[in-house]
């Protein structure tokens, strides 16, 4: 008890220069705190973004040659059809599924007195994961086997539609005119700019049947398996390119005749680009947080250089130096752990409040770039083992050159 008093007595008659000096370790705590809990909503928003659809996918699209080949001129329209499909059968060791889709623009959607321009999409059941559909309402469906095999003219629609056309009622059941033909709603998805334009969905063998494509499909989407490295996507895009351009007898360099939109490889660039700066956020708060340290440090130099008479006179008087190394440990853990556990809750507190900003907006499925911005229980830890580490760090060297006085120097120290 009487060391602790000592210490406090010590800090009172320096309060400025101990508030200072421990502000520097609370605002690299803090910094460190808020830096990676921005880094978690990005990483998070990133997740929540991808955790309806798969990632191991990539889309075919229709494009146009722009190299002569062949005999061919540039300019001419690549399509898409049956035969990309049986390209899966060549590529069964990384292709799980294929699902082509079609699209037919500007069909009169009608219910009642209310009309709208739609674009209608042909779709099998096993793009819903492929295309991050989410299903928004509880007695709503996708599209099934059953709906492929009869043709049913059922169909999904967007939440805007639905607020449009029913309003308050459950769509789901009920029927609306799609070109001139009835179809009944079986479900409700959230609209999302950013993966689709608002589509209403049907099964893709009723739509080859009520609108049948002129220009081949719209685009097919590959499920892929076993390609879980850049070097293997690579590789596999690469193969895919080759025989999609002996198949439509283009140049296979020619990567403008049939595009190709690579998901996986999206994805990890994205999460490459996380891991970069949670790596600078680490460096930023670690920076600080020693930057903090190093002023602790010669903060307790310059006490110890201060205190140098009375150190000598309690060596002097018989004290160890253990007892020596203690006070000044215990001085400096004081002021690091009392300022770095402030700079903890507030950074904290924060970032909780931040989140429970976000989180009053509503949850929503659409596209966010922020999401859940925390940190969890195990950077706390690492954070209180930083600080205790830190304050010890910072006595040690202080601590050692108090120890080291001889009494007679001491004593005759001005």
């Amino acid at each position: 008890m009487d060391l602790w008093i000592e210490i406090w007595e010590t800090i009172k008659r320096n309060k400025l220069r101990t508030f200072f000096t421990g502000f520097s370790v609370a605002w690299g705590i803090f910094m460190l705190i808020v830096l990676l809990a921005a880094g978690n909503g990005l990483r998070n928003a990133i997740a929540r973004n991808y955790e309806t659809s798969s990632v191991n996918v990539i889309r075919l699209f229709p494009g146009r040659t722009t190299m002569s080949f062949g005999g061919y001129e540039k300019g001419r329209s690549i399509n898409l059809d049956k035969n990309d499909m049986r390209l899966s059968e060549s590529l069964k060791d990384n292709v799980a599924e294929a699902y082509p889709s079609s699209r037919a623009y500007g069909i009169n959607a009608v219910r009642g007195v209310q009309s709208s321009s739609v674009t209608c999409e042909g779709l099998y059941p096993g793009s819903l994961q492929a295309n991050g559909i989410k299903i928004i309402n509880e007695n709503g469906r996708f599209i099934n086997d059953m709906d492929m095999i009869n043709r049913r003219r059922v169909a999904v629609i967007h939440k805007q539609l639905k607020e449009s056309f029913f309003q308050n009622e459950d769509p789901v059941g009920k029927q609306i005119i799609i070109g001139k033909m009835p179809f009944q709603v079986i479900g409700v998805y959230d609209f999302n700019s950013s993966r689709n334009n608002g589509s209403i969905y049907i099964p893709f063998t009723t739509s080859e049947v009520i609108f049948p494509p002129k220009y081949g499909y719209s685009n097919i989407i590959l499920s892929l398996k076993n390609l879980d490295t850049r070097e293997a996507n690579d590789k596999f895009i690469a193969k895919l390119r080759v025989l999609l351009a002996r198949l439509h007898n283009y140049d296979p360099t020619d990567d403008s005749s049939i595009w190709i939109w690579n998901k996986l490889d999206d994805y990890l660039q994205t999460m490459g680009i996380l891991n970069g700066i949670t790596l600078f956020i680490w460096v930023i708060g670690i920076g600080s947080l020693i930057a903090g340290i190093v002023g602790i440090s010669n903060i307790m130099l310059i006490t110890v250089k201060e205190r140098t008479r009375e150190i000598g006179i309690r060596k002097a008087l018989g004290a160890t130096p253990n007892s020596v190394l203690k006070m000044i440990l215990l001085e400096s853990l004081l002021i690091t752990g009392v300022f770095g556990y402030v700079g903890l809750v507030f950074g904290i507190t924060l970032t909780e409040g931040v989140n429970a900003l976000l989180s009053s907006g509503g949850a929503s499925d659409s596209m966010v770039m922020f999401y859940n911005p925390t940190v969890d229980i195990r950077v706390v830890i690492i954070a209180s083992i930083v600080i205790i580490s830190a304050g010890l760090f910072a006595g040690f060297i202080p601590a050692k050159r108090a120890v080291n006085i001889k009494p007679i120097e001491a004593l005759r120290y001005e």
